[in-house]
């Protein structure tokens, strides 16, 4: 169930930059604490079957007691995904993909912090520009405006060098591709039927395969699961009975359940956000409006700045929205909840016309097929555009923000030109092409 929500879920609180986030991942040095990560994660150790064994008591079809030893079909399977090969590339993906967001959120906020200080520094430039020449008055905004648009302008050089935004995106789709994967090995869902053997090839081929997301095209998990082929036949998996009971309820419990509970969580977090942003917005402007009406009886510096900064401060919360694509994202996932929802039947009930091992797998191919879609919408936008087109995009943005800016056009411009700046010394990119891909044997 969903929690109501907390002033700690606030953006500036909750979603913060962090100064240290590593890029790289590092192994664990033990297993006991490799299996406590992985566990941590949502994935499925041995524990969860003793648990389950303790909870659903298990005889098999010659009436003797189930252990955790006779699980030997889903013993196998975690043990061959829970190493370096595959559980690891998960975890190095996870791991890039939390420091590119950081590193985005960071960026945006120092560029937005400094966009404020630099309309304050150029706004106390201008009130000190009847002091004397070479007067500490008139020196001092000088130096600050100076520092304010180098600031300024080797953030946005570093944003648009660096791209942490696609980089994050592209990693969080490689992330949740090979979560989804991972699922489907396990129950043994297409494309993963057959041999031990076929199926684990066929494993190391995606995991290879989802590595090109976000890198040399635009794939995505649709394309990865093309290129492994669907024209496998439903045989019968090596699953027993109470093998395929134990796979259904720890996916709906791991997977389904709490992927819904997350979903339902980020709504009503981005929803709050995205009030707060907009009615702190709403009492700056205001604040501003009546400042400015009273401005002609007060005419003092402070005045002034207070005018000029108060619009750009509220220009830069707005730009929170942006930033985060809150309402994007809460509308992308209310559609996603709604889909998994009309799947609940199909996953929680038994059909007695259709044999338990191939009925629970459908449906978990059915399931996933939902997240892959949703996981597949990040950062569309920002992956399938040139270089060039990119750059277009980030300066239409700073061109919004300037407009709602109270300024004088010569200090827009100024502004504008800084953050180009550096664009003149770089040299245009092609847009990729699709890459070819592996051969399948």
């Amino acid at each position: 169930m969903a929690r109501r929500q907390r002033i700690t879920d606030l953006f500036f609180i909750k979603r913060r930059p962090r100064w240290n986030v590593p890029q790289e991942w590092e192994m664990p040095l033990t297993q006991e604490e490799l299996t406590a990560l992985i566990a941590a994660n949502d994935f499925v150790v041995e524990a969860d079957i003793v648990t389950f064994l303790e909870q659903k008591p298990q005889k098999t079809a010659a009436g003797a007691v189930v252990t955790v030893d006779s699980f030997r079909t889903v013993r196998d399977d975690l043990a061959f995904m829970h190493t370096n090969d595959f559980i690891g590339e998960y975890f190095r993906n996870a791991q890039a993909a939390m420091h590119f967001q950081n590193l985005y959120y960071r960026y945006s906020w120092f560029f937005g912090i400094f966009a404020v200080l630099t309309t304050l520094a150029t706004v106390m430039t201008l009130s000190a520009s009847t002091a004397p020449e070479n007067s500490a008055e008139r020196v001092a905004p000088a130096i600050f405006a100076a520092i304010m648009g180098a600031a300024t302008t080797f953030v946005s050089t570093r944003m648009r060098s660096i791209q942490p935004q696609r980089k994050w995106y592209a990693a969080r789709r490689r992330t949740e591709a090979l979560r989804s994967h991972y699922f489907l090995f396990l129950i043994h869902a297409r494309p993963y039927r057959g041999t031990d053997y076929q199926r684990r090839f066929r494993l190391y081929q995606t995991a290879a395969q989802v590595q090109t997301i976000g890198r040399t095209s635009a794939s995505s998990t649709e394309e990865v699961l093309a290129a492994q082929g669907m024209d496998d036949h439903y045989s019968r998996s090596e699953h027993e009975d109470f093998e395929t009971a134990f796979l259904k309820s720890i996916y709906i419990q791991r997977r389904y359940d709490r992927q819904i509970d997350w979903y339902e969580n980020r709504v009503l977090e981005f929803e709050a956000n995205s009030s707060f942003t907009s009615l702190v917005a709403a009492i700056l402007l205001a604040v501003a409006a009546i400042i400015a009406a009273f401005s002609p009886f007060v005419n003092t510096t402070w005045v002034q700045i207070l005018v000029a900064v108060l619009p750009t401060a509220a220009a830069t919360i707005v730009s929170a929205q942006q930033i985060y694509g809150w309402d994007r994202q809460a509308s992308l996932y209310e559609e996603t909840i709604s889909r998994l929802k009309d799947l609940r039947g199909k996953l929680k009930l038994d059909n007695p016309a259709v044999d338990d091992e191939r009925e629970v797998a459908d449906a978990v191919a059915a399931c996933e097929d939902v997240f892959s879609a949703e996981s597949d919408q990040w950062g569309q936008d920002v992956l399938q555009v040139s270089a060039a087109d990119r750059r277009a995009a980030l300066m239409d943005q700073l061109d919004d923000t300037l407009d709602r800016i109270n300024l004088p056009d010569d200090i827009k411009s100024r502004i504008r030109l800084l953050a180009e700046g550096s664009d003149t010394q770089r040299r245009p990119q092609t847009t990729p092409v699709n890459p070819v891909e592996p051969p399948i044997t």
